[in-house]
């Protein structure tokens, strides 16, 4: 998949692509209760070699601000042990909608994008793996959320639906051909 030619238009690197999995969200009008964290959006891939990376990119449609300061992460576990996963909060760039109190209220979105390592906690063996996204408050408060909605659908007529879409990409790294 690489296009990084060295000197006289060899290919020096190779980056294979392994496995690809898309994930549409069916539930719709995620009400976000306000708390120090939560997970409101997961789901299962199937890892099929230990020593790839994890590409993964998409985005969240969200509505109405409740608290802009919430720290939005993405996160990838072993499905066989919860507690073992590696959580990236620089994987989701978020950007609050403004401040309105109706269903009618301002709309945005949750980007998601990070590259995971073979290396990294509950990335490193084959198998189910699961897609975490949430938030978490840095200072514990629990009166907080990112937003009220997530997926929002059919608050207003002159919105159309949206949910989260999300691709997550296997691939081998990139490999040395001249060492």
């Amino acid at each position: 998949m690489a296009v990084n030619f060295a000197n006289g238009g060899e290919q020096k690197y190779s980056s294979n692509i392994v496995n690809m999995s898309h994930f549409t969200d069916a539930t719709r009008n995620i009400s976000v209760s306000n708390n120090n964290g939560a997970i409101p959006i997961e789901f299962d891939f199937t890892k099929l070699a230990a020593d790839t990376n994890i590409v993964l990119w998409g985005y969240t449609p969200v509505s109405i601000q409740n608290s802009y300061q919430t720290g939005v992460f993405c996160q990838i576990n072993d499905v066989s042990n919860l507690s073992n996963y590696t959580r990236y909060y620089d994987a989701a760039h978020f950007i609050s909608p403004h401040a309105s109190a109706g269903s009618n209220g301002n709309y945005t979105s949750i980007h998601w994008s990070m590259c995971w390592n073979s290396g990294d906690t509950g990335i490193n063996s084959a198998g189910s793996k699961r897609v975490r996204l949430g938030w978490e408050t840095r200072d514990g408060s629990t009166n907080n959320s990112p937003t009220n909605r997530w997926n929002p659908d059919k608050q207003s007529a002159r919105i159309r639906e949206r949910t989260t879409q999300i691709t997550v990409m296997e691939v081998y790294g990139n490999i040395n051909k001249f060492t």
